[in-house]
């Protein structure tokens, strides 16, 4: 498997799959996720309470270079079980 910088991340299990978060991806799950502390605790993140227009624009900055924040889907399902963010040090 080849990876090129900036290019969409999926990786399939037997029962999830984890993908490069998208624009349309970011439903109210993922807006009340971003506001848990709990949530953004395990991200290694600020709590951010944003609007859906905020939203977006946060989860876009992570372009897939160095910063990587992929969602977790049921893959029978679709139904959003987590997200978790990669951070390279490519130094």
């Amino acid at each position: 498997m080849s990876f090129q910088p900036g290019s969409l991340v999926r990786l399939e299990t037997e029962r999830f799959t984890l993908a490069s978060m998208l624009r349309e991806d970011i439903d109210d799950d993922i807006i009340s996720w971003l506001g848990d502390p709990e949530v953004m605790l395990g991200l290694n993140l600020p709590r951010r309470r944003l609007s859906r227009g905020q939203a977006v624009h946060y989860v876009m900055e992570f372009t897939n270079r160095k910063d990587f924040m992929l969602l977790m889907r049921n893959r029978n399902t679709g139904e959003n079980v987590g997200c978790f963010t990669i951070s390279l040090n490519l130094e």
